[in-house]
């Protein structure tokens, strides 16, 4: 080994030494700085030896030339060893950063239709960043095409249920289990998934990979598209047996949070957006229907049930049954048909609200007599301006048992003077209620009730500012005059409520409501159209213009009407080819596209439009999807689920009503062909779709959604439920054609639990 030759430093750079110390520098590896404290420039330029890059073992040679030194250390610049790096050339995804996808692992429940909303507005507008999701370069985002797909389920895609030959269940454990891969009967959360367990029991709810070898040959387009299965929970309510709309979950947004007083106690005020657009309404448009008084148990006048002889005759012996006839003091108001509260469009001033009818509001204090029923003890009615026309106590016919002060306000000291009657108040209310009368007031059934009358024309603020979990729950009304009106009443408790204050409280949210429209109050209230949220939202176009984001619905019937006035763009259709031609339109250049396939929903009979019953043994069909099927409800009043589980959502309109009928398996909406079957319907529906994805621009987050799972036995038991409240209290338990028990109860709550699950597809083109 040749001798090491140690030099110092000051032989090859005497210009930067400043002292024999050793401590006045610093040796780094194989980089000597400048000296401490000293020339700090030269720790941005540091010296590096020629001879340690070549071999760090390899000791420098010494001649003792200065020149020779020289040339083997030399001042490095560390920026000039960056390269960078040199994209492809040809390779696209390396100049665009395309949009992608990725899900985190355990996700700990379902999604829900507002998750799916959220992404679309974190990609398109100012919506936050999914926690379910990563969506990277979101901001590369061209295009979003959101296609609602009822009909489909997970089951179709595991190949739990057979397609091949029309047949429309899922097969028992073991019948087909010699068909499908040994292996994957064996997952205990595939199990989970056949036996309808709740999903978050199973792989903690994390999406499905499509495998395309256990596809049906239907659904092979689909595989081609999507990677994954997600589960997607519908809205609504298992605990009351509630589905809600799944169109307006997904096109409805919640509204911006507004900075406000959180030291403020009691409920929030209304949040009224700047957009809010007020719809000026007639009071007569928001009387109840008879369905509506029979769902919140009001006794019935007859005039309501004017054409409908066996409605009447039924209502006519519930009424005997339960004493609220003329023999037990009840009377009606002297309205002998419907017809009458009409009022002629000449004595009706333009614009007026009240459009020619006189309007009361009604509220009345009770007290507990000694047949443990509430008894009248004072009526207060107030007339459309405010003023008082009626205010009166009542001497109860009974002896009382309870004077309830802290809600009536009644004592013995302020009846005991008391001498009118019932039936002279019934005779005063007689004169005073007119057939063009619409009386107000909340939870007016019990008023009624106290006073033994009935009246035709009624509007009950109790439902029409409807509690936000829906019927049978009522919101109070100091709770509505506290959030509505900004007023506070009933706050002396130990002196009971005051029934003139509660009218006035009903007859100005009466009024508030028909200045703001029907929607005011309700849960869309609390909302915007998903179409007006993105149009306040910009984006940069190809040229660098910023401009408003532009969206488009496509579904049948008018989609003008209802949400879809709010798109840029609406068109309507009457088959799944119109739309699939529409959504795929080369003009139809918007940001944002909501559309809608239908005719696998109308096959399979998910739809509740003129979904009828007509005979006992249809109710209690334990099959009853197997049946013939009726269509669907998007034509005008959009109904999205079966028989009564959501309201009539209104959202395509019924200008133009789409070619909806009631179909069987061998007649499908939109088919040309005479004996279509299932397997062939979905194979229709996946080419429709794959359609679609071909005809996307690059960088366009697609998704498919179901809405709901498969809503056939929520519909046949809600019948058989609406049947059943028709009938208790009118005929004994054995003449009763439809029984309801605890066991239909637990059944409605399953059906509508299995109901709530529906699925999604996603990708980004």
């Amino acid at each position: 080994m040749p001798p090491i030759h140690k030099r110092k430093f000051e032989d090859y750079h005497p210009e930067l030494h400043h002292s024999s110390n050793p401590e006045n520098h610093e040796v780094v590896g194989s980089v000597i700085t400048a000296p401490k404290k000293q020339a700090s420039h030269a720790r941005d330029l540091p010296l590096v030896s020629n001879s340690q890059r070549a071999s760090e073992d390899e000791p420098p040679q010494d001649n003792g030339s200065l020149s020779h030194a020289s040339k083997e250390w030399q001042m490095v610049d560390r920026k000039d060893k960056r390269k960078p790096k040199r994209k492809k050339a040809g390779d696209e995804k390396g100049r665009v950063k395309y949009p992608e996808l990725t899900y985190h692992a355990n996700v700990t429940a379902p999604i829900r239709i507002a998750d799916l909303q959220a992404l679309v507005l974190y990609a398109l507008a100012d919506g936050i960043g999914p926690s379910w999701v990563a969506f990277k370069n979101v901001r590369h985002t061209r295009k979003v095409v959101v296609l609602m797909v009822p009909g489909l389920e997970r089951v179709m895609f595991d190949g739990s249920m057979s397609i091949d030959e029309g047949s429309d269940s899922v097969t028992s454990f073991g019948e087909e289990e010699s068909n499908v891969n040994e292996s994957r009967w064996r997952d205990d959360g595939f199990r989970a998934w056949r036996s309808a367990v709740p999903a978050k029991s199973y792989k903690e709810c994390n999406p499905m990979e499509i495998k395309v070898q256990y596809l049906p040959k239907a659904l092979q387009p689909l595989g081609a598209i999507f990677e994954d299965v997600w589960q997607v929970k519908a809205p609504g309510d298992s605990r009351y047996a509630k589905l809600h709309s799944p169109i307006q979950a997904m096109l409805i947004s919640p509204l911006p949070q507004s900075r406000e007083n959180k030291s403020v106690k009691g409920p929030k005020p209304p949040a009224e957006e700047k957009g809010w657009q007020s719809q000026r309404t007639a009071i007569a448009d928001f009387i109840h229907t008879a369905d509506d008084l029979r769902d919140a148990e009001y006794p019935l006048h007859p005039a309501v049930l004017d054409g409908d002889v066996e409605a009447a005759l039924l209502e006519q012996e519930r009424r005997a049954k339960t004493g609220q006839n003329a023999a037990c003091g009840w009377v009606d108001t002297r309205v002998s048909k419907f017809s009458d509260g009409t009022v002629s469009s000449i004595a009706t001033q333009q614009g007026s609200i009240t459009a020619g009818r006189t309007v009361y509001a009604v509220d009345c204090e009770m007290v507990l007599t000694s047949d443990d029923k509430y008894s009248l003890a004072r009526i207060s009615i107030v007339d459309w301006d405010g003023t008082t026309v009626l205010d009166e106590l009542v001497k109860p016919s009974l002896p009382i048992k309870n004077y309830l002060t802290q809600f009536s306000g009644m004592t013995s000291a302020i009846l005991d003077p008391v001498q009118t009657s019932l039936s002279e108040v019934q005779s005063e209310l007689l004169d005073l209620f007119k057939p063009q009368s619409i009386l107000l007031g909340h939870s007016l059934e019990s008023d009624l009730t106290a006073m033994k009358l009935t009246h035709p024309f009624i509007i009950d603020t109790s439902l029409i500012y409807p509690h936000p979990r829906g019927p049978p729950l009522r919101s109070s009304l100091k709770f509505l005059a506290q959030k509505y009106l900004r007023r506070e009443i009933q706050q002396h408790d130990s002196k009971g409520h005051n029934s003139v204050e509660d009218a006035l409280a009903v007859l100005d949210l009466v009024k508030l409501k028909c200045e703001k429209g029907p929607k005011w109050g309700t849960s869309e209230a609390a909302g915007e159209p998903i179409f007006r949220r993105l149009a306040r939202n910009t984006r940069k176009d190809v040229g660098g213009v910023e401009r408003g984001i532009t969206s488009a619905m496509v579904d049948y019937g008018t989609p003008e009407r209802g949400y879809g006035k709010e798109a840029t763009v609406h068109i309507g259709c009457e088959s799944d080819e119109e739309i699939v031609k529409a959504v795929a339109l080369p003009g139809c250049g918007v940001d944002f596209i909501w559309g809608r396939l239908r005719e696998l929903e109308s096959f399979r009979g998910w739809c509740n439009n003129n979904r009828e019953y007509t005979t006992v043994d249809e109710l209690h069909a334990s099959r009853p999807q197997q049946a013939s099927a009726p269509d669907s409800a998007a034509t005008g009043g959009e109904s999205d689920l079966p028989v009564h589980p959501v309201e009539n959502d209104s959202i395509t309109g019924t200008a133009k009503k789409p070619n909806l009928r009631v179909r069987s398996e061998n007649q499908s909406l939109g088919s040309h062909s005479t004996t279509p079957t299932l397997q062939s319907t979905i194979a229709s529906t996946s080419s429709h779709i794959h359609a679609i994805h071909d005809a996307l621009p690059p960088c366009t987050l697609f998704i498919v959604y179901t809405g709901t799972g498969d809503p056939r036995e929520v519909g046949r038991l809600q019948k058989m439920q609406q049947q059943f409240r028709k009938e208790f209290k009118v005929k004994k338990w054995d003449d009763l054609s439809v029984k309801w028990t605890d066991d239909e109860e637990q059944a409605l709550k399953r059906a509508v639990e299995r109901a709530r699950e529906g699925m999604a597809l996603m990708c980004v083109k």
